[in-house]
């Protein structure tokens, strides 16, 4: 017996589904892939998703397909907190492309010149740190292209749908803040389904020129320790379980902006850790990174890299108010973090035993 979530769902609140309903919940359980498992099922609680929340991740409210129950639950959790694109009081970020591959190809923007300026691609996006060694995706005139970004920058940024709105215009007209001549967070939007990770961000140094298949964020009015903590979050182990629920080979901009994000609280430790911690695993020894040199610096040794990227998964499976029970779910696998520790760096935040 193969029982999945294809039967009709119960929708319930604490009133009814008529306009009196607040706060409509989605009831849903499973899948069951067995009748013993149906079976444990039926007789545990189901999970309750807030309708409005998961309108939030999917205009179509579709509930992805997990493993289990206790996955569900996991999935339930992570959307309560807001989603990168919403209206938030912490950030206001907006991805934006570069070069186009195939556009500014057919234009003949491309020397192919290897003496010339590297572009790169979605391969140089590495975990936190961006890798110019594994090669570039072709070369441009340096001047030539940032006179072009420059030009389009300016006549796009007074646009409703232009990533530079709300940019002060003396801003824009100044070139050095070009976005390809200042340090920046880069996505990934190319991720090949055999890929161990599905949301992959990094910090460029500053001169740096992408195509459309490496995003950029462009931020307004957010302090730079709130860029580096939406950086960690999003090389959170945490947060790339949720990315194997929505990504298949894309992360467009769509899923990008759906992904759910704990809000940044100046007051709490443990986002200022994990911004730090971030910005030193995002900073390497050659390139300029500008004023995120000032977050401390860069973790280089191996050794100390996989412990701090296991601090940060622990206290970003906190901020998303993970229980310890489901983090044998998250950190499932080789490439992530083991269980042990980051249950041990758990331990000494709520213990209040940190650094």
């Amino acid at each position: 017996m193969d029982l999945h979530r294809r039967q009709p769902w119960l929708a319930s609140c604490t009133d009814d589904l008529s306009g009196r309903c607040r706060d409509p919940l989605l009831r849903v359980a499973g899948p069951y892939r067995d009748q013993r498992s149906f079976g444990r099922g039926r007789a545990g609680a189901p999970t309750d998703i807030p309708i409005a929340r998961l309108a939030e991740v999917d205009p179509l409210m579709c509930v992805p397909v997990v493993d289990s129950d206790e996955a569900l639950g996991i999935f339930a959790q992570l959307i309560t907190h807001p989603p990168i694109g919403a209206a938030r009081p912490d950030f206001d970020v907006r991805p934006a492309t570069e070069l186009h591959a195939t556009n500014d190809g057919k234009k003949r923007f491309f020397t192919n010149r290897a003496s010339d300026w590297p572009v790169y691609n979605h391969l140089n996006v590495g975990h936190f740190v961006f890798e110019p060694g594994v090669g570039a995706f072709n070369h441009v005139d340096w001047a030539s292209a940032t006179a072009e970004l420059q030009r389009r920058r300016l006549n796009t940024f007074t646009r409703n749908d232009s990533p530079m709105r709300g940019i002060p215009r003396d801003v824009v007209a100044d070139a050095s803040t070009l976005p390809a001549r200042n340090p920046r967070i880069l996505i990934r939007d190319v991720v090949h389904s055999s890929n161990p990770r599905k949301v992959w961000a990094a910090l460029a140094p500053a001169d740096v020129i992408v195509t459309n298949k490496a995003p950029y964020l462009v931020f307004l009015n957010t302090p730079l320790i709130v860029q580096a903590y939406l950086l960690g979050v999003l090389g959170s182990a945490t947060c790339d379980w949720f990315g194997h629920l929505r990504i298949n080979l894309n992360l467009n901009f769509f899923i990008f902006n759906t992904i759910p994000i704990p809000l940044f609280d100046a007051r709490d430790d443990r986002a200022a850790r994990l911004a730090t911690l971030a910005g030193r695993l995002a900073l390497m020894s050659e390139g300029d990174y500008g004023e995120w040199v000032a977050l401390g610096r860069p973790i280089e040794d191996p050794g100390e890299r996989a412990e701090s990227i296991a601090e940060l998964d622990a206290i970003a499976s906190l901020l998303y108010g993970l229980y310890d029970a489901q983090l044998e779910l998250v950190f499932d696998r080789p490439t992530r973090s083991s269980v042990a520790d980051v249950r041990r760096y758990r331990e000494k935040w709520l213990a209040g035993d940190v650094v």
